[in-house]
């Protein structure tokens, strides 16, 4: 099994945690190809999401190989790379995420 890795951006970053609250999350998936780190800083939905009480997850593809390891891809059932070729379940790897970061309060409704 890969270990694969992920970026959460939120309210520590901007300000102090509020234990009252729920937060929502929003996962932002970056392209074929792409990864985590470029999604966060092309994009940059982090700077008004945490601000407004969201957590923003930006997860990484998966990668086969230490030669591919910078081509991530998602399993897009009839699409993209190594992800599908793999069959990698990249489903069950959101919502690991989910699970691990349940510590911050997630709102599960939202």
């Amino acid at each position: 099994s890969q270990q694969r890795e992920y970026h959460v951006a939120y309210w520590n970053d901007f300000q102090e945690m509020d234990e009252s609250y729920q937060y929502p999350v929003i996962m932002v998936l970056h392209g074929g190809g792409g990864n985590a780190e470029g999604q966060s800083r092309q994009c940059g939905l982090h700077l008004d999401a945490a601000p407004r009480g969201y957590l923003t997850i930006y997860p990484e593809g998966y990668y086969a190989g230490l030669l591919t390891k910078s081509i991530k891809t998602w399993n897009a059932g009839n699409c993209c790379g190594v992800a599908v070729d793999d069959n990698s379940d990249d489903a069950a790897f959101l919502m690991d995420i989910l699970d691990d970061i349940d510590f911050l309060n997630v709102d599960e409704t939202k």
